[in-house]
């Protein structure tokens, strides 16, 4: 299967997700009056992701609730060959669609690239690694599965700067919430 058929098929099926979360026949879509809402004081997302060349292809991320509205995640992410990067971000949920929450993202952080360079070598080729700022933002989407558990797509752009050109990605990962 092609990059290009793995992307629509990813996005067909968040896209089937979006559209299909809604509350249960036997469960009630109001809350009880006086009751809050519990949002869970920690969520914990690993996860598996696609995109351009360089980006992202696995890592988790670990969010912390500041405000109901407002989440500061923490994320640790493994790239092609051995690359490593780490962010942190702010996440600001949206409104909710019968039971998706969507949200937008941005961030900053720090990530490893790759130069290759000429040289008088057998190979012609140096490998030259460095570290450097990135920044990114994106949105996505969480859809509850069961207390506790849910499932998270994402959609990113990240630009490290001064260094190779700008990525994005796209990733899957389940969300479990910890504490109260």
């Amino acid at each position: 299967m092609s990059r290009a058929n793995r992307v629509v098929l990813q996005l067909m099926c968040a896209l089937a997700m979006l559209f299909c979360a809604q509350a249960a026949q036997a469960q009630s879509t109001e809350s009880l009056p006086g009751a809050a809402v519990q949002q869970p004081a920690v969520e914990v997302t690993p996860f598996v992701g696609l995109g351009s060349a360089g980006s992202a292809r696995a890592g988790g991320a670990v969010a912390f609730v500041w405000t109901p509205k407002v989440r500061i995640e923490s994320e640790v992410a493994y790239h092609s060959r051995g690359l490593l990067s780490s962010s942190v971000n702010l996440v600001y949920a949206l409104p909710h669609l019968k039971a998706v929450e969507p949200y937008v993202t941005a961030g900053i952080g720090i990530c490893q690239n790759e130069t290759a360079l000429q040289a008088p070598t057998p190979s012609g080729i140096i490998i030259q690694r460095s570290v450097g700022l990135v920044v990114n933002a994106g949105t996505g989407f969480t859809v509850p599965v069961r207390e506790g558990l849910g499932y998270r797509f994402d959609a990113r752009w990240s630009n490290p700067l001064g260094m190779q050109p700008e990525t994005w990605r796209i990733y899957h990962g389940a969300t479990f919430g910890i504490g109260k």
